[in-house]
């Protein structure tokens, strides 16, 4: 887990360097709506919604991430939510469940004391040390688009700004051909 955390958080200096970021930065343009990829190695860039005025929405690439359910209000319940780490299901053992909430427990335990003061500083260098705390952007974002198709994943209870958008992407199946024109 260190490692993905780790090439998050290099990957957020690389952006945060970039011309292209102090350029966006320096403007004076104003806008209505932020939309970052703001959970899993990038919180950081929530910034940008505080920066700008503006609402802030995230895309969550990663589908439901166990971390950011902590920043909606959104029921966080390892005795019944498989964390992604542990390959286990909704259907858990007893000791399946002891194991997830442990993983669970250590986890949000390394991104408090590890994680997340890691993005409050890159926050700190790129955006000031006048922005509130990266805790306080995370829990202040509108609305997440979580890459999550319900049907094809377990049962889970979100709050009304959590929303799966997962398959959206994808075109109306065409109609199949004739049983007849297949058999030729």
């Amino acid at each position: 887990m260190l490692f993905l955390w780790d090439f998050g958080y290099e990957g957020q200096v690389e952006a945060f360097q970039s011309p292209e970021f102090k350029k966006l930065m320096a403007s004076k343009d104003q806008y209505d709506l932020v939309i970052t990829e703001s959970f899993f190695a990038m919180e950081s860039s929530v910034a940008l919604g505080h920066r700008f005025n503006a609402p802030n929405i995230v895309i969550c690439s990663f589908g439901i991430a166990m971390n950011s359910l902590n920043f909606f209000g959104s029921p966080n319940l390892p005795s019944f939510m498989a964390d992604f780490r542990t390959k286990y299901t909704n259907e858990m053992t007893f000791f399946q469940r002891f194991y997830n909430f442990y993983v669970f427990f250590v986890t949000r335990i390394m991104e408090y004391v590890y994680y997340y003061p890691k993005h409050q500083a890159l926050v700190d260098t790129y955006f000031g040390k006048d922005y509130p705390s990266l805790y306080t952007m995370l829990s202040n974002v509108s609305l997440s688009f979580l890459y999550t198709n319900l049907a094809m994943s377990a049962a889970v209870p979100l709050v009304p700004n959590l929303i799966p958008v997962g398959g959206i992407h994808l075109n109306k199946p065409g109609k199949l051909p004739q049983v007849s024109s297949c058999q030729s």
